[in-house]
């Protein structure tokens, strides 16, 4: 193979890499998404391949591009921007979309007890209008025996 071809094979394969790359970064940030819509463990799949995938990538571009400077510049640039994304923006939203799935959880909690105390509330209501129905009868049925007594 002569060296022209040999070369147009790397670009190729540094553009493949490249694209990889991309898509990888396209994966995590989708994931983030859809767990922070839903507050869903399951969304968080495609996040979680996506960052093996990126370091993958590349690690892989670096080895591609070794003898070029400026392409490993541009990598470890990105490198830098990938970490800083993650820490300053796709970690907080998760974290922060965790407290609000607790939060959920503590308020399912409080409207649980609130309506346990209410159907409490309720049950003695109901009891204590079913003894008044009692004692109201029971006063009507001492009012006849003691209309039926002749003094």
């Amino acid at each position: 193979m002569n060296g022209a071809v040999k070369h147009n094979i790397h670009t190729y394969n540094v553009i493949n890499a490249s694209a990889d790359l991309l898509v990888s970064l396209v994966n995590i940030e989708s994931g983030a998404r859809g767990f922070v819509i839903t507050g869903r463990d399951q969304f968080l799949g495609p996040l979680e391949s996506g960052e093996r995938d990126f370091q993958s990538n590349l690690a892989l571009l670096r080895q591609l591009t070794k003898d070029n400077p400026a392409q490993q510049r541009c990598l470890a640039e990105t490198q830098t921007m990938h970490d800083q994304w993650l820490r300053e923006d796709i970690n907080i939203n998760l974290e922060l979309r965790r407290q609000v799935v607790a939060g959920q959880q503590s308020f399912e909690a409080l409207i649980e007890r609130v309506a346990q105390m209410s159907m409490e509330n309720s049950e003695a209501v109901a009891d204590t209008s079913r003894t008044a129905q009692g004692l109201q009868q029971l006063a009507l049925s001492l009012e006849k025996q003691v209309a039926s007594f002749h003094f």
